[in-house]
């Protein structure tokens, strides 16, 4: 399913955490991939993580954008989030039919390029219905720079 306004993520669902160690995607095949398609980016997750205390587990691929794999990403965690309550695969508390709620999971990035991360997706729910998604976390910077025009 492609998420994300123009088309920015093709989100993919895998059945095990497991199998997301054994990619070995092909960067020109999905450069070229986007380039039909149009999202750069190709968000591979799974909700049976092979790794504990995590909702889901994640690998993001955006070879079109120079960036071959997005070590963690808070804008496609956020997404996910959406598309999980779009799908009835993540649980609606009982009492969001009347009044505010949140919901909150943790994803699980990273750790397959040794740069593990973990991103918490809180999701603001009223009468059933989205409001807002949040994503809480730490981050580490790993480069600054300075643009002049």
């Amino acid at each position: 399913m492609i998420m994300g306004e123009s088309s920015t993520r093709l989100f993919i669902g895998v059945s095990h955490g497991a199998t997301l160690s054994r990619l070995q995607p092909d960067f020109t095949r999905l450069t070229n991939l986007s380039a039909q398609l149009g999202p750069p980016g190709y968000f591979v997750f799974s909700l049976a993580p092979a790794i504990p205390d995590v909702y889901s587990e994640a690998r993001m691929f955006c070879p079109a954008l120079g960036i071959a794999e997005d070590p963690v990403s808070g804008n496609a965690h956020a997404m996910l989030g959406a598309y999980l309550m779009h799908h009835g695969l993540i649980q609606t508390p009982a009492q969001a039919s009347s009044e505010a709620d949140t919901i909150e999971f943790t994803g699980a990035q990273g750790h397959h390029l040794a740069r593990p991360g973990r991103v918490t997706v809180a999701l603001s729910v009223a009468h059933r219905q989205l409001e807002s998604v949040t994503i809480l976390g730490e981050a580490v910077i790993v480069f600054g720079t300075t643009l002049e025009f």
